[in-house]
């Protein structure tokens, strides 16, 4: 019988030699973890995947399929070169030198894809969806890679999934997008864009870009005519709500050298943005309820074409499909510096005007800006302008424009008001009040008035270019000469209060007058109660403001005229007090005038005191003669 030392001394050698066949099995997979880790990174081993990759791919696409090199930088890094995939048409799908895919592989094990780079270099991708098919020309691509999930006995579990890109670089990157169902054909260059993630969650729509960083993008956008889709479609894709809404957060966008044209035939525009420079500082971007929010934006050094053709409407069929009302856009910003932009606006259904400012072809060049505390929504605009310049084609000069602009509902107000040109300086504040723009389309009375304007100079250069239809009443008037304005008028059309209103200048202009004025516009409730301090003018600058055909036919108007006292009633029931000095002689008159408008009922009792007042010259009736003396007439 073996004793208990001898048995231990058997054992010994056993487990020893467990041990060091453990130990060397260990050291064989270390051994051969290593191996492959160093054989997929050599060229041998790498062509040889790369081939197996291809011909993989191109049996189960039923494609053609290229890759000219595969390098595996284990475990950081995948890139594929000169690659080349073809559609099911025989046309190019996608192509170009390098795809390379920064990725953590060892996270792959836990279900978790951690991109550190996407970097696309020289890639053209081309996405098509053309009759007579329906579908997308890379759908055969998802289509032959789901069919092998729809064999599966269980349906795989991805709800652990992560993925998490942190950065993603294209250089010289082609998108062509044509889909002629929807309309939109698009062909885009990138030159570069470099974008950080912070966060990326396709399966919530949850995405944290920190920055964006676009250069040299070229190309064009259109929207043309869409096939016409099923009813049945149409209404199933209007009446499904979105599972998620798109949630972007976003600190910085730095655009550079864009070049984009973008055409729209179903609303005839035609459009091109060239960019310089543009920097935009978001601070939220609320896409549920089309809310933004940006700290500053700067543009510079661009330029902006915009054409239309507003009088070619086509006919659409009526849509009977209800949806769920969508809020309208709101834009809130802090500081926005536009500088050295050029602006073009074009219709081509307006005929162009021969002279002046054209409001329907206007080309400006030079535009700068600086605003602050701007928000903008669909019947709300409130800013404030420290800032703005302009220079116009028809020779309009803006050397400066600041106010604290506001547009409501209700009314357009314009405080702390001062525009500078070359001739003219407009300040202090203008404001305009309405119940609805519907209601005073129908009576323009209701509509309210609040001028206030000090030390105010109006060129009549200035007037002749943003009014071209003036131009040719005040011919007569010097090229150089200006109205000043010096006024504060309150309460609405139908009720004006004039608290003063004091016109200079032209050529021999002086008006000062103050009262009350009801009635307006219907000329046949007029009523007034005016203080005429004092009225000096010429023949000249009438017929430079007034309407001729609102001048009788059958008098004519002394070269120079003055006048003062007070005027009060209306057309039915006139009361006068004035002292009238004319180059054709003086007056005085004082008394009423009764239905002055109706020669059957007109009635007079009026004390006039005349001057070598010619009569004759005023009545165009040499019969009459000058007239001097004291008259009482009744009648």
């Amino acid at each position: 019988m073996q004793s208990k030392e001898s048995v231990e001394k058997k054992k010994r050698p056993v487990l020893i030699t467990l041990a060091k066949i453990v130990m060397w099995i260990l050291a064989s997979v270390v051994f051969l973890i290593i191996l492959v880790l160093i054989l997929i990174q050599t060229a041998f081993v790498q062509n040889f995947a790369r081939k197996k990759v291809v011909s993989y791919l191109e049996h189960k696409l039923k494609t053609k399929v290229e890759i000219g090199k595969l390098d595996v930088k284990f475990p950081t890094a995948i890139s594929l070169q000169n690659v080349f995939f073809e559609d099911q048409t025989k046309d190019t799908l996608l192509y170009g030198k390098e795809i390379k895919v920064n990725i953590d592989m060892f996270k792959l094990i836990k279900n978790d894809i951690e991109i550190k780079e996407i970097a696309l270099n020289n890639i053209v991708l081309e996405v098509k969806r053309l009759p007579p098919d329906s579908v997308f020309n890379f759908q055969f691509i998802v289509n032959a890679f789901s069919s092998e999930q729809k064999k599966a006995p269980k349906k795989q579990d991805t709800s652990t999934l992560k993925m998490n890109i942190d950065q993603i670089l294209v250089n010289k990157t082609r998108i062509v997008y044509k889909d002629a169902f929807t309309g939109n054909d698009m062909d885009l260059t990138f030159g570069h864009l470099d974008t950080k993630i912070s966060k990326f969650d396709p399966s919530h729509l949850l995405f944290n870009i920190p920055s964006i960083t676009l250069n040299g993008l070229t190309g064009y956008f259109y929207q043309l005519e869409p096939l016409k889709k099923s009813i049945q479609k149409s209404v199933a894709e209007a009446a499904a709500p979105p599972e998620h809404y798109l949630q972007l957060q976003n600190k910085e966008i730095n655009l550079s050298g864009i070049n984009v044209n973008y055409k729209s035939e179903p609303s005839h525009t035609n459009s091109s943005l060239v960019i310089g420079s543009a920097v935009v500082h978001p601070k939220t971007i609320d896409l549920k309820n089309s809310i933004i929010t940006l700290n500053n934006i700067s543009l510079d050094n661009s330029n902006i074409v915009f054409e239309t053709n507003s009088k070619a409407v086509k006919k659409k069929p009526v849509d009977t499909t209800v949806t769920a009302p969508t809020p309208s856009m709101k834009l809130i910003s802090g500081d926005i510096n536009v500088k050295n932009v050029n602006l073009k606006y074009d219709d081509s259904s307006a005929p162009k005007v021969p002279s002046g400012m054209d409001f329907s072809h206007l080309d400006v060049k030079n535009l700068a800006l600086d605003i602050s505390s701007v928000n903008y929504s669909s019947d709300t605009i409130l800013a404030s302008i420290k800032s703005a310049s302009l220079q116009e084609k028809s020779g309009f000069v803006l050397n400066n424009f600041t106010t604290d602009f506001s547009m409501v509902p209700s009314g357009v107000s314009l405080q702390n008001l001062l525009i500078q040109t070359p001739g003219s300086e407009i300040k202090k504040s203008i404001a305009i009040s309405y119940p609805s723009l519907d209601a005073i389309k129908k009576n323009m009375g209701l509509l309210g008035l609040d001028i206030d304007l000090e030390n105010t100079k109006v060129a009549v250069k200035d007037i002749e270019t943003l009014m071209p239809s003036m131009k040719s009443k005040m011919a007569s008037l010097p090229a150089n000469s200006s109205l000043y304005v010096d006024t504060r008028i309150t309460g609405k059309v139908s009720d004006l209060n004039l608290q003063k209103l004091i016109l200079r200048g032209l050529t021999a202009t002086d008006i000062n007058v103050s009262g009350r004025i009801t009635g307006l516009p219907d000329s046949k409730k007029l009523n007034t109660d005016l203080r005429i301090n004092k009225l000096e003018t010429s023949k000249q600058d009438i017929l430079a403001f007034v309407p001729q055909k609102s001048l009788p036919k059958s008098i004519s108007l002394p070269e120079r005229l003055a006048a003062s006292g007070k005027v009060s009633g209306g057309m039915n029931d006139l009361y006068m007090n004035m002292a009238i000095s004319t180059s054709s002689g003086n007056a005085k008159v004082n008394g009423t005038l009764k239905n002055i408008t109706n020669k059957y009922k007109a009635n007079y009792d009026v004390v006039l005191n005349a001057t070598g007042l010619q009569l004759g010259t005023i009545m165009k009736n040499p019969k009459l003669g000058v007239l001097t003396g004291n008259f009482i007439v009744k009648g």
